[in-house]
């Protein structure tokens, strides 16, 4: 079962999934509307029949409005979750990057080095500057690793 990663944003939106350290699924929205987001979300559990879609939590917003585009953004996913019986998972940007590279405090570039050496990426998919496709990616592999630790995640929380 696949992993699904989405770094979510008001001007970009970046999913990447990942089954058993191979990149299989990457797409950039570029402001992603809330029913973009959707049919991207059916489209992909269609293909890949995920087992676990997970998110950055929000940690900075830089005005009220760009706070509630993110809100609605989760919402999206989290009732996609919960009506498809996939499980959700919000992840702090410091615990990505602490799983990916063992430092909660590691700069971008360290960890999509280490993401790159972690997994395999036959359609070339980190072969990009945008940070949003990198983060999804760092995100996806994140929820991997958690995977493989047989750490408990609530289901659709």
């Amino acid at each position: 079962m696949s992993v699904l990663g989405i770094d979510i944003g008001t001007r970009f939106c970046g999913l990447v999934a990942i089954n058993g350290g191979t990149i299989i699924y990457g797409k950039l929205l570029k402001q992603p509307s809330l029913s973009t987001l959707w049919a991207t979300l059916i489209e992909v559990n269609n293909t890949l029949s995920l087992d676990l879609i997970i998110c950055e939590q929000p940690y900075y917003h830089k005005n009220v409005h760009s706070a509630l585009v993110l809100a609605e953004q989760i919402g999206v996913i989290k009732l996609f979750c919960q009506i498809n019986n996939i499980n959700f998972l919000q992840i702090s940007p410091s615990k990505v990057k602490k799983l990916i590279s063992g430092k909660g405090n590691a700069p971008k570039e360290i960890i999509k080095k280490f993401t790159k050496i972690r997994l395999q990426d036959p359609h070339s998919i980190l072969n990009t500057d945008n940070w949003d496709i990198s983060d999804a990616t760092a995100i996806a592999l994140a929820g991997e690793i958690i995977k493989q630790r047989g750490f408990n995640y609530p289901n659709n929380s």
